[in-house]
This record gives C-alpha cells, structure tokens and sequence, in this order.
C-alpha cells in the first residue's frame, strides 16, 4: 500500500513537537501515519528526538568541540549521544561549524573496496540523481537551500543496502499503481559523504557531483539568517546543477 503524503500542517505539527515529544507521542497526532513514517519523515527533515536531558557537562563539550571535530569524534566524547541527537543538540545551542570545516574535508569510506565504490559509482551514474533544494520559510528569513541526493530502482534490496552504507530514508512510489519503485534520499551532509566517495569514479554525473560538493562544502552546517553574498553563492551553484541536469551531463 501507498503511505500517504505529509500535509503541510502535519509538517508543521512535526517539527513543532518531534524533537521534545518523540514518534510515539506524535502517532495519535497524525493518524495517517504510521510510526515507521513519522521517523523517516522526521529523519528527512533533520529532526531528531532527545530522550534523556543534556547536562551541563556535556552542552559545554559541545560547544567547545562541535566547530571543529568531526562527528565520528565526538560520538567518542559523547558515547551515549547518537549522531542526530548531536546535531539536533548544536542547532538548539546555536552552535555552527567553524566557517572551513567542510573546505579541510576529505571524507572515505574504508568500509568499501575500489571495485564496491565502483559499483555504486556505476549505480549512481545510471539510477541517481542530484539536486538543491530550495524551501521559504520564515525560520530562515525566507530562503534555505539544501543539498539533496537519491536513486531509484524496483530492487528493493539495492535500495536498502544503499541506505545501510550512507543513511537516508527511503520511499516507495507506485508505476499504473502496480510496480512499486524504491527511491533513496539523502541529505546535507550525508549526501556530501556519498558524492565524495563516488566522484572520482563516476563517468556521466561527474560534474554534478563536483557542483554538489563544492555546494556543501560552501554552506557547512550554517542556519539562520543568510547574507547577500551567501544567497548569491548558493544561487550561482544552484543554477549550474540545474543547467547540468537538463543537458544530462
């Protein structure tokens, strides 16, 4: 069966509650939905639930480290804090990567052989697809800009696997209401993670690939409000993806 669509009311609903109240709470809210769903939906839009209070302790290790320490690192100075916990924990203390964080970047994926990057690479090339997604809003004073990575196939185990290496959520869509096709999607920093593995083997998406990492690396974890300049770069990158995109290369 087809899981329904998030109204825009349920979507604020979600982020208004989720990150203090959790799925559990929020199922009778949205009756539609199911628990599985609200997470995934929450996980997309980068809400994350804290079940147990921060001390002060570790709100000060936070903010001292978050600028410039990798979450593999801090994961290691928080071990009882989950990743989203984490990055849902510094936007609530308005805590941001430092401004070259992303720029000294230069993420592997260990767990994976030249011939598995290969093969994702290849996988990518032919099913995936890459795009900035813009939101209005009045959070971000009216614009925010996200990077946004996905691939597509009726092989629900690929799809999977994709989502076991890189996180993500993942969907299903219907063809004449028949033949479901899995779709997988991944985000910010995530979808940066992924395109630097796959880069420098990829044939036919490299370019996008390059104007997407070079996208996150210029946004980082930055919230709030965006300056002119700011506004003008993503706009610039947003383009040149676009334009790649209808040309196909």
């Amino acid at each position: 069966m087809q899981e329904n669509r998030f109204t825009k009311i349920e979507v604020k609903i979600l982020k208004s509650l989720y990150p203090t109240l959790g799925p559990k709470f929020l199922l009778p809210q949205l009756p539609r939905h199911t628990l599985s769903s609200i997470r995934d939906k929450a996980n997309n839009l980068e809400l994350y639930f804290d079940k147990h209070s921060w001390t002060k302790r570790e709100d000060s290790l936070l903010k001292q480290l978050y600028p410039t320490v990798s979450m593999k690192q801090l994961q290691k100075v928080l071990p009882n804090r989950p990743r989203g916990s984490i990055t849902n924990r510094a936007y609530k203390l308005n805590v941001q990567k430092a401004s070259d964080y992303f720029k000294n970047m230069n993420p592997t994926s260990p767990h994976l052989t030249k011939n598995q990057r290969g093969y994702w690479a290849g996988f990518f090339d032919g099913e995936g697809h890459i795009g900035i997604q813009v939101s209005k809003g009045k959070k971000y004073d009216g614009m925010s800009y996200s990077l946004r990575v996905g691939a597509s196939n009726t092989i629900e185990q690929v799809i999977k696997e994709l989502q076991e290496l890189f996180g993500g959520s993942i969907y299903i869509n219907y063809i004449n209401r028949r033949k479901p096709v899995f779709q997988w999607k991944v985000n910010s920093w995530r979808a940066f993670n992924f395109l630097s593995v796959v880069y420098p083997l990829l044939k036919i998406k490299k370019e996008r690939a390059y104007l997407g990492i070079q996208f996150q690396k210029v946004t980082g974890f930055r919230r709030g409000k965006l300056t002119q300049v700011e506004i003008a770069q993503r706009k610039l990158l947003g383009q040149k993806l676009k334009l790649l995109n209808k040309r196909g290369r």
